[in-house]
């Protein structure tokens, strides 16, 4: 079990109320006050705080360094949460504080989750919400057992399941749901972990034919869930000539409202898959006058093609990005992700004071903006992590969409 210290903030609470986190076994606990909230911590040890940076009756900032100072919780990590644009003072304070993540509110529900798996070890995604029924062909008979899918590939995949399993080999269903065609595959169990009270399984697929290659290629790359606010997207996997977006198009025809496009789980693109992609992104703008499209999450990989192929983002807005961070003290690297809102400061805004020794700054072309990725401190030691990319290069979508 973990333990989640955080404040009394109404859009936190909603954002802890993800199932992701009862699923990670997140133990909240709420803190109406600083000293509270110290007490709090001092009484259950908890592994990660997340704290308001500057409400009126509470200064993270200064709470955040008393229990960086504290020996009993030099092992929780202390996330600093903002509303708005983090301007230049409090910058400058988030740098004193010596955090170990920042969070930026308004943001997409579920944001918060990829925030303190990352920090806490936790599974990096929400389980996909792909439908499964998985039947084990034992000596007795054939038993439905279902699960979810949390990692699909043409080669295997890994399931959850709520009950114990011990089989070895099995037959398994794959679909998103019973109306679409389902993808029927034999497997061998390569690996069994704990999870809760069932286990969670590695499955290597036997060799799949052709056809049935093509629907679970199908099914790793998307998937679709339809929200009171409009539609949310999952994308995984490489973009590549063999990448179609087709069924994809299909699927977001009929629906209406924004579309919420997570690209975290993008790993590559080549050539051909950024001229897929681009003809995809090109037809659901046309299929969806009028509604914003928005981009959160995206990976490191995504992020340096927008900034080498403006057209990689269409009129899409990026929310949110993973970004390179390393600490030289002891050659730790990590990515981190940042809300893009609350990075962008105007060029005209006069510095409260000095920019702090290795901050980053960089002024793109035609926004009238700077972006100065915050640092953070070190998980592994007393170090700092800071920006490891050229801020010129890695933030170059932000001018071509200025």
């Amino acid at each position: 079990m973990l333990t989640l210290l955080t404040t009394n903030n109404s859009a936190l609470l909603r954002q802890i109320a993800n199932a992701s986190f009862e699923r990670a076994g997140v133990t909240p606990i709420v803190a109406e006050s600083a000293e509270q909230a110290l007490d709090l911590a001092r009484k259950h040890h908890p592994r990660i705080a997340v704290l308001d940076a500057d409400r009126p009756d509470l200064d993270g900032f200064d709470l955040c360094r008393r229990m960086k100072e504290d020996p009993e919780l030099r092992r929780t990590r202390i996330m600093l949460v903002f509303e708005g644009v983090l301007d230049r003072p409090r910058l400058l304070r988030l740098q004193r504080a010596s955090c170990d993540d920042l969070f930026s509110l308004p943001a997409p529900f579920g944001e918060l989750y990829q925030h303190v798996a990352r920090l806490c070890g936790l599974p990096a995604r929400a389980s996909r919400r792909i439908a499964l029924e998985l039947r084990a062909e034992l000596e007795s008979g054939a038993t439905p057992i279902h699960g979810r899918v949390v990692n699909l590939s043409r080669e295997g995949a890994r399931v959850e399941l709520d009950q114990p399993f011990t089989a070895r080999e099995l037959r398994m269903r794959l679909s998103r749901s019973d109306h679409e065609r389902a993808a029927f595959v034999r497997a061998r169990v390569v690996r069994a972990d704990p999870f809760g009270i069932g286990v969670a399984l590695g499955l290597a697929f036997s060799e799949l034919s052709p056809e049935v290659r093509a629907i679970v290629d199908d099914l790793a790359l998307w998937d679709v869930v339809d929200t009171d606010l409009g539609q949310q997207v999952l994308l995984q996997g490489d973009f590549t000539e063999r990448t179609d977006f087709g069924s994809l198009l299909s699927n977001l025809a009929s629906g209406t409202g924004p579309v919420e496009i997570d690209l975290s789980a993008v790993r590559y693109m080549n050539s051909s898959g950024v001229r897929n992609w681009i003809t995809f992104l090109r037809r659901l703008e046309g299929q969806r006058k009028g509604s914003p499209i928005g981009f959160v999450r995206c990976s490191v990989g995504f992020i340096s093609q927008a900034g080498m192929a403006p057209e990689v983002l269409g009129g899409a807005q990026v929310v949110s990005l993973w970004a390179p961070y390393h600490c030289d003290a002891c050659n730790q690297s990590e990515e981190r992700l940042l809300q893009v809102a609350a990075l962008l400061q105007p060029i005209d805004a006069e510095p409260a004071e000095a920019a702090p020794v290795g901050a980053n700054v960089v002024f793109p072309a035609g926004r009238g903006v700077r972006v100065e990725p915050p640092r953070f401190s070190c998980g592994s030691c007393p170090g700092e992590l800071v920006f490891d990319e050229l801020p010129e290069r890695y933030f170059a979508f932000l001018s071509a969409t200025g």
